[in-house]
Order: C-alpha cells, then sequence, then structure tokens
C-alpha cells in the first residue's frame, strides 16, 4: 500500500513538471459575465438575439477550467505568474437563427452552405456590444459561441477572442444539460489555445 501511495505521488509530481506549472488566476469580471443571462429584450438593438453563457455552464467553472487547460500545457512557464482576468464573456449568437425561415431546432441544421454563408450579426462590429462574428468565422449553421477575453497577465494588457462552431444544437440555457455543457466546454478550451499563443 505504502508503495502503491508513493509511486502515485511520483506520477503526479512527474505529471505536474511536465506542465506548464503553477498559475495565479485572479477574477476580476464584472457579474454580468458569470451569469447566463438575455443581452437585450430590445428587438431594434444590435445585441438582439445574443446570450450570455455564464459560470454554471460548465462543472468546474470556466475559470477553473481554463486555468487547468494553461497549467497542463507544456510549451508555457507559469511558475510564479498572475493572470488578473478584467473581464470574459462568452456568447451564444442566435441571431442567424433567428432570421432562418424555416424555423426550429431543426431548421438550423438544414440550412445549406449558401445559407451558412448568410451567417454572421446583424449590425457592424462596431455597433454590438459583444458576440459579433463573421459568416466567414463558422462552419456549421448552428448558432455559433463567441469567446471574449481580455486581463493583464505578467503586467502586461491581453486579449483574445474565439468562435466555437458547435455541430449540434443544444437547448441553449447553459444550466446542466450536457449538450450545453460540451458546447461550452469546447469554447473555453479554444479560448485557453488562443490565450496559449500570447503568454510567453
Amino acid at each position: 500500500m505504502k508503495l502503491h501511495y508513493a509511486c502515485a505521488c511520483l506520477l503526479a509530481l512527474l505529471a505536474r513538471s511536465a506542465g506548464a506549472g503553477d498559475l495565479t488566476i485572479v477574477d476580476s469580471r464584472p457579474d454580468e459575465d458569470k451569469e447566463n443571462g438575455t443581452v437585450t429584450m430590445n428587438a431594434m438593438s444590435c445585441s438582439f438575439g445574443l446570450s450570455r453563457v455564464g459560470d454554471t455552464a460548465a462543472n468546474p467553472s470556466k475559470t477553473k477550467v481554463l486555468e487547468e487547460d494553461l497549467e497542463k500545457n507544456p510549451a508555457l512557464a507559469l511558475d510564479g505568474k498572475t493572470l488578473e482576468i478584467t473581464s470574459w464573456a462568452i456568447y451564444r449568437n442566435n441571431q442567424a437563427f433567428f432570421r432562418n425561415v424555416n424555423g426550429g431546432l431543426l431548421g438550423a441544421l438544414m440550412l445549406t452552405e449558401e445559407d451558412r454563408k448568410k451567417m454572421g450579426s446583424k449590425c457592424k462590429r462596431h455597433k454590438t456590444k459583444g458576440g459579433w462574428y463573421d459568416a466567414s468565422e463558422v462552419a456549421t449553421t448552428v448558432p455559433p459561441l463567441v469567446s471574449e477575453l481580455k486581463g493583464i497577465y505578467d503586467g502586461r494588457t491581453i486579449a483574445v477572442r474565439i468562435v466555437y462552431s458547435p455541430t449540434q444544437v443544444s437547448p441553449g440555457k447553459f444550466e446542466g444539460d450536457p449538450g450545453d455543457t460540451e458546447i461550452a466546454l469546447q469554447a473555453i478550451h479554444r479560448t485557453a489555445e488562443a490565450l496559449a499563443t500570447i503568454l510567453h
């Protein structure tokens, strides 16, 4: 038993040494970044059709998954470094879905390639509060998740943005449904990958 425990500890130590090391994350996000919710109910707004994906979308939380992904990355040297997340919102952009004349969840999967090219936000980027994307950034006709993170790392300002195209439609409430959880995790993993490219 003692030998088994010692081996387990050694393996854990070796796994840690192969990764990026311990990173301190300071969560300074505004409360709205942590909560699920509709951005606006005003149909005339450029943000109509956007919803926020809160911390309940993933277990462990968004920031914990991000931290774990970064610390496992062998290309990074994070020991003693601090990442302050000043804002991090993940949006589900349903605007093109609302424009779908077929309607219904199934309709989002039945759109053609020409329909995919018509995807994208309804307004120009500078007029949208967050969650904007262009048709060229998506690979499917399912409502995409847009992750936008800003922060301070090792004394310098950083920002990353990714657009994730799910391959399957999920309920979109992000309150524990397995389908919602899976696409939320995929967006978080891709955010970590993008962040890793600038943390050096």
